[in-house]
């Protein structure tokens, strides 16, 4: 019985005669069309630069992922996003406009400031929502074939 197009993936991207093209995914370099070996490939050539790449992002994934799961808070990612920028814009101007009302000088500037605090605060909500409306690429394959 065969591999599944996900297994023989997982094998032709770490050896060196694969080739990518770009309409239908990772190719045999050699045949020019997807592998269909058994278990395993006789001309496969160990590509030492791919296995590291592959580590490499592995590492970085899984510390992604311990990060999200260990950071608190409803959505540490938000504050990434100017969040906090607009809550200190709200806090000076609000400040700013309370002072200013018990000293009988009112200044425009707190105005703005909270105005543009707000502004802030709905633009990296929104932008948080863009990325979280993103699907997840992760482990997309060229085409599906199970």
């Amino acid at each position: 019985m065969g591999l599944s197009r996900k297994e023989y993936v997982a094998i032709c991207e770490t050896c060196k005669n694969r080739k990518f093209d770009s309409k239908i995914g990772l190719l045999c370099g050699l045949t020019q069309e997807y592998a269909q070996f058994e278990s395993s490939c006789p001309e496969f050539i160990e590509d030492e630069q791919a296995i590291k790449r592959i580590v490499r992002m592995k590492k970085h994934n899984d510390e992604a992922i311990t990060r999200s799961l260990s950071s608190s808070g409803p959505r540490p990612n938000l504050y990434k996003s100017g969040f906090i920028g607009g809550i200190a814009f709200l806090i000076i101007g609000g400040t700013w406009l309370v002072l200013g009302l018990a000293f009988n000088r009112i200044s425009f500037y707190s105005i703005f400031l909270i105005l543009s605090g707000v502004f802030v605060m709905i633009q990296s909500v929104i932008k948080k929502a863009k990325e979280l409306r993103k699907p997840d690429t992760s482990d997309i394959l060229d085409e599906e074939f199970d």
